[in-house]
This record gives C-alpha cells, sequence and structure tokens, in this order.
C-alpha cells in the first residue's frame, strides 16, 4: 500500500478537462505470436509512436514532443491482458478527432483488439487511482508526463 501512495504522489493529476480515460483490450495472440507482458509494453509503444508522429509531426522525434499519458498494463480475472491509459489531449476542442485517433491507429497495431472504451476523465484523481490498483502495473517504459 505504501508504494501505490507513492506511485500516486508521483505520477501527475492531469487536467480534467483535457484528460481522456481510456481502455484499450489487447488479442492475446497474432501472427503465430502470444502476448505476453515485454509484446504487450512494445505494442503500447508503436501505438503511442504513431500517435505521436500524427499530432506532432517531425517535432515528435527532433524536440522529444509526445503526448503526455499514463499506461497501466492491467491482467483480466481470466488472464487478458489490457490496457488502461491516462492521456491529456493536446487540443480539447478537437475531442471528437482526437478520439477517433486512438480507435484507428489502435487498430493498426498487431495486438489492438476492437473493444476500445474512452471516456472524458471525470475524476483524474481517481482514474489514476484506478491505474494503480493491485491487478495492474504501470508501464514505465512507455510513461510520458512532462
Amino acid at each position: 500500500m505504501i508504494l501505490r501512495s507513492e506511485i500516486l504522489n508521483f505520477i501527475p493529476k492531469f487536467p480534467k478537462e483535457q484528460t481522456l480515460a481510456v481502455t484499450l483490450t489487447m488479442k492475446q495472440q497474432s501472427r503465430g505470436l502470444k502476448l505476453d507482458e515485454i509484446k504487450a509494453s512494445q505494442n503500447m509503444r508503436h501505438f503511442l509512436n504513431l500517435m505521436n508522429t500524427e499530432h506532432f509531426g517531425p517535432n515528435f522525434k527532433r524536440y522529444n514532443k509526445r503526448l503526455l499519458v499514463i499506461p497501466s498494463l492491467g491482467r483480466s480475472p481470466v488472464g487478458r491482458l489490457h490496457y488502461h491509459l491516462a492521456i491529456k489531449m493536446p487540443d480539447p476542442d478537437l475531442s471528437e478527432r482526437f478520439m477517433r485517433t486512438i480507435e484507428s491507429f489502435w487498430s493498426k497495431t498487431d495486438f489492438g483488439d476492437k473493444e476500445i472504451k474512452i471516456k472524458d476523465a471525470y475524476d483524474p484523481s481517481g482514474w489514476n487511482y484506478y491505474l494503480t490498483k493491485a491487478d495492474a502495473e504501470i508501464d514505465w517504459e512507455n510513461i510520458h508526463t512532462a
């Protein structure tokens, strides 16, 4: 419990009006490969690279401009891996377009599955608490908070 509170103190609380609470399901097998935590993290990296390139263009690589995101890899009661994310939208006025981009690019990844839930994070602190629940783990390889 101490570690969870330390993680909650470490990860930022994005502004409510700019934050999306996203759940991304994953195929447990793709192209003959079985999904594990490493492949899940690589798949998330690919997804975030697509998103960052779309929204920041050459500034993504040249100036390290990135979406602010807190990804948490979870496991369902039957053992299926999936992601929960807090994402700070770069432009809240374009939220519908941003949500469609998430859906489009997740489906372009090897393990991206069809069920995607995207909601406004009405309580970013509560969502951060959910991201750190017992059956989930922050994906430290893909977190970007500043």
